[in-house]
């Protein structure tokens, strides 16, 4: 082994992990390949355009180039702390789901700037919880019957995204959602591409064949060429200088960096009225929590899964993986985008074999290059990376079994938050969801058992308080965030 891979092994500890180098590659570039979709949809969903009809109500293209390397900076500060600081093999960029909340404020009552000022307080705040360990607390209070329903529940919400970008479930106005028409070859192509993508990895994994993911998104890629999935022509007069010019412009209209940094006056202005000061806290507490419990569900879920887990159940280098979401949603609110979270399609790289933080190093390497050839990494298509969504989604339900259905007041909990993740297309809804009915259950429980106590003591023994006072605190602050709106 020559010294810089002795000095790889060492600094990330691979040969301890029971990993090598190229496995470590390998997950790397699986990870960045099913998660790559974010270099277009990000910039697409932060600038995006409402129309009304042919007249255009709302539009914030102008912004698109400098939202897109703003998306790659905060990809690449996050997955770096992860890999050199936490030394995990997870992956972060602007999350999905959250950067469609931040453009319902933008493109309401809000400017982009406020918005982003919004979610860079958020990240303030995550990073004060993260330094002062509540946050740590705050997540080690969640149930055990939740904890283990959050990687099925991931799974289930995976393989969903990936049917979903895929073609193969779509929206439908009277079941919310259906199967593709499969009798339409147009319809049927994208889903044919992503089928063939899954078989690919699940006979490549049976057989025991190393980078089994990999190749499949390769194959399905290369297959989607013939079937008009695979568009070869976007390399044809293609832009492959990043667009730093677009990013450090001072006209705020085309600079997502520059209009974050001149709206701290109308910011102010939202704590002039006590409506707009609740709203405004309201806001800054929903994204601190969307990113502080998505972040942990990946991080848990994944880890459960993988046995990476500690000695005492939790997630190793947990701080400073907390540390790293955090600076990365600061700094990329400053450069101007959404939320920067860890990303569930990380599991794809875990799952051919990533156990340290070389994994992360990969990604982030490969988010860099991703500024000079974009267009190179964006002719996969989704179908292609979707068929690595949906196998990691059928891995991660190996954990259903670890759930106790034989306790109600656990079992009930535990679905909830596995089936409300898919659901309501949110690992934090599903885990608040479930958090609600765990307490709710235990209350009523103990409330009825301490009647019975009290009418007869000598039948009854005196029942125990089961439910943590961190998670009464986080059960009251899901409350609050489902049912309290805002006026924006």
């Amino acid at each position: 082994m020559s010294k810089f891979k002795s000095a790889l092994d060492r600094y990330f500890g691979i040969t301890a992990k029971g990993s090598k180098i190229s496995t470590e590659i390998i997950a790397g570039i699986t990870t960045f390949l099913t998660m790559a979709y974010i270099l277009v949809v990000n910039p697409k969903t932060l600038a995006g355009v409402i129309k009304d009809g042919e007249e255009i109500i709302f539009s914030n293209a102008a912004m698109w180039e400098s939202i897109y390397v703003a998306t790659i900076i905060g990809a690449v500060v996050g997955t770096l702390l992860m890999a050199l600081y936490a030394k995990l093999p997870f992956a972060q960029a602007p999350g999905m789901g959250l950067n469609a909340f931040a453009f319902t404020l933008f493109s309401g009552a809000l400017t982009f700037g406020v918005t982003m000022e919004l979610i860079l307080i958020s990240g303030l705040i995550f990073l004060l919880l993260s330094v002062l360990g509540v946050r740590e607390k705050i997540l080690n209070a969640v149930p055990e019957a939740i904890r283990k329903a959050i990687p099925v529940g991931i799974g289930l919400f995976i393989a969903y995204i990936g049917l979903q970008n895929a073609g193969i479930i779509l929206a439908n106005q009277f079941t919310v959602s259906a199967l593709v028409d499969l009798t339409s070859w147009e319809a049927a192509k994208a889903p044919l591409v992503c089928l063939i993508g899954v078989l690919t990895i699940a006979v490549l994994s049976k057989l025991n064949v190393k980078g089994a993911i990999l190749i499949g998104i390769i194959v399905a890629t290369i297959v989607g060429i013939p079937v008009g999935i695979t568009d070869l022509s976007s390399l044809k007069g293609a832009q492959w200088l990043p667009h730093f010019n677009k990013l450090f412009s001072t006209d705020s209209a085309v600079s997502s960096f520059w209009a974050t940094w001149t709206s701290w006056g109308e910011f102010g202005k939202l704590f002039t009225t006590f409506s707009g000061a609740v709203s405004a806290i309201l806001i800054i507490l929903s994204f601190t929590m969307i990113d502080m419990f998505d972040t942990f569900g990946t991080l848990y879920g994944t880890c459960r899964r993988a046995n990476m887990l500690d000695e005492n159940g939790n997630v190793p280098n947990f701080k400073k993986a907390c540390m790293s979401d955090a600076l990365a949603t600061v700094v990329g609110a400053a450069v101007g985008t959404s939320t920067v979270t860890t990303y569930i399609e990380s599991a794809s790289g875990v799952s051919v074999g990533g156990r340290t933080g070389l994994t992360a190093l990969v990604v982030a390497l490969l988010f860099i290059l991703a500024l000079f050839l974009t267009p190179l990494f964006m002719i996969i298509p989704s179908a292609a990376s979707a068929s690595a969504l949906v196998y990691v989604g059928v891995l991660m339900m190996a954990t259903v079994k670890d759930i106790n259905f034989d306790d109600p007041s656990l079992a009930v909990p535990a679905f909830v938050t596995l089936f409300g993740m898919p659901l309501a297309y949110s690992i934090t809804d599903g885990i608040g969801l479930g958090i609600i009915t765990y307490v709710l259950i235990k209350v009523i429980i103990y409330v009825i058992n301490i009647i019975k106590y009290a009418i007869n003591k000598e039948k009854y023994e005196k029942p125990a308080w089961e439910v943590h006072p961190i998670t009464l605190i986080v059960f009251a602050l899901f409350v609050l965030k489902f049912v309290l709106p805002t006026n924006f």
